[in-house]
């Protein structure tokens, strides 16, 4: 069940970050409703796997755990799809209302 959940979790990832690199590709600079939302749910599908990887590198200890490339790759994966999703952001905007945009509160 492991399985199938982090592997529904990577396909529902993918989609949404695709989706979003369509929107943010096709939007107006000034306009940032559209890709903002896109990013909100893209930066909310990411955390399970971001939890996932957490988990198993505490359980196993980080040394272990990332001695594995297929584990330090999936780590770079999720950090830099995270950087990529949030820098647009930050260029767009101040801290404050970026914060407040991964809350959902603006």
């Amino acid at each position: 069940m492991r399985f199938y959940t982090l592997c529904f979790s990577y396909v529902v990832f993918m989609s949404l970050f695709t989706a979003w690199s369509i929107a943010e590709a096709a939007s107006d600079p000034e306009d940032r409703t559209v890709p903002r939302a896109w990013g909100i749910a893209t930066l909310v599908s990411i955390l399970p796997l971001l939890l996932a990887e957490m988990k198993q590198a505490w359980a196993s200890g980080a040394r272990r755990h990332f001695g594995s490339i297929w584990n330090v790759f999936s780590a770079l994966v999720i950090i830099g799809s995270l950087t990529v999703v949030l820098l647009p952001e930050a260029q767009a905007a101040d801290a404050n209302s970026v914060a407040l945009a991964l809350l959902g509160l603006q």
